[in-house]
């Protein structure tokens, strides 16, 4: 595990278990880094569980605070999209992370944060 306080880690943990609940479907994975959670979410299930976290009164994710791209040419998938996000009711983030083939679309999310166009 990474440095994160014991309390911190427990509220993460606490977010983990619920979504893995929810939501085991649509994730490939996650792990904490610098009190960050990064959840690996399957490509055709990405809309799907960005509209959870923001509508979902437990998470509340509402704010999208940047997306970036990372590209990784001896990959298979070779992009890595990342999306962060921040719940203020929660006080945390999370970034959700997408793998993607070279020219492959993905969904836009600018109906759910227009901060995304």
């Amino acid at each position: 595990m990474c440095d994160l306080s014991y309390s911190k880690y427990e509220s993460y943990k606490n977010i983990v278990m619920y979504c893995s609940l929810v939501l085991k479907k649509f994730l490939s994975g996650y792990c904490f880094a610098k009190n960050i959670l990064y959840l690996f979410v399957k490509s055709n299930a990405f809309i799907s569980l960005v509209s959870f976290a923001k509508y979902n009164l437990v998470l509340g994710f509402d704010a999208l605070l940047d997306i970036a791209v990372v590209d990784y040419p001896s990959r298979l998938r070779r992009f890595e999209l990342n999306y962060v996000f921040l719940s203020y009711k929660l006080e945390h983030r999370i970034i959700l992370k997408i793998s993607s083939v070279n020219r492959k679309s993905v969904y836009s999310i600018n109906n759910l944060y227009p901060s995304s166009n």
